[in-house]
């Protein structure tokens, strides 16, 4: 007897008899179960996966079955050897940003049909040393809501204006007592020894240089920086 536990509801959903080969589906999960044959085709589904593919009845017809070895999504045509692994028991685990059920077995228009961030793994089942069925568990991956994205963002951008803040001050700051104590000494002039004038001149001339360089410096690391936040948020 071979059982693969349910991580969301606890419950057993798929459970295997190596005798019969039965294979049952737990219809309480919330995640979509998908049982398919030792050649790709659905044999059965849970109330979850029909609820959140929109699939219709020919899923599961003799007729035309849904074949997941032929998923252009999933299947490269190229590359059976990804599915050979089964074979051997191994699963396989694919994911994806934005997954979309093959129309065909929809009920629901294209333009309608929702796309989806899933994990899908395919767990392989044996009988006498043989693959006879495989378990699809469509897992959503968790999903990154744009409030959280937008409170990052802020977050980021408050850091960063702290930080040039921080900088200019701790440049700004000694400038304004060299410039301060210069003046100060050019209101007494009177006092000063030849050439101190002209030197303390130069000298606030270059503070003032400085500045403008720091002001300069800050108005472009805001406009490169807001520049990256745009380009990230297009990409």
């Amino acid at each position: 007897m071979t059982k693969s536990c349910c991580s969301s509801c606890n419950n057993i959903f798929i459970l295997s008899d190596n005798k019969s080969g039965e294979v049952l589906l737990c219809q309480n999960c919330q995640f979509p179960l998908l049982i398919v044959d030792r050649d790709g085709f659905a044999v059965k589904a849970n109330r979850s996966f029909i609820s959140t593919f929109g699939s219709n009845p020919q899923i599961l017809s003799e007729e035309s079955r849904y074949n997941i070895f032929t998923d252009y999504q999933i299947s490269n045509p190229d590359d059976r050897e990804q599915f050979d692994s089964l074979q051997q028991g191994n699963r396989l685990i694919f994911s994806f940003q934005s997954y979309s059920f093959p129309v065909d077995f929809c009920t629901v228009p294209i333009a309608e049909s929702a796309s989806h961030r899933l994990q899908i793994i395919l767990k392989p089942i044996h009988k006498d040393g043989k693959l006879q069925r495989v378990g699809v568990l469509y897992n959503p991956l968790p999903g990154i809501e744009v409030e959280q994205i937008q409170k990052a963002k802020q977050k980021r951008t408050i850091s960063f204006a702290e930080s040039v803040v921080e900088l200019k001050h701790d440049v700004n700051n000694p400038l304004l007592l060299i410039t301060g104590n210069a003046q100060l000494m050019l209101s007494k002039v009177e006092d000063l020894p030849p050439g101190m004038e002209q030197k303390l001149k130069k000298m606030l001339s270059g503070a003032e240089k400085i500045n403008r360089i720091i002001e300069q410096f800050c108005v472009a690391s805001c406009a490169i920086y807001l520049y990256q936040e745009e380009e990230e948020g297009t990409s």
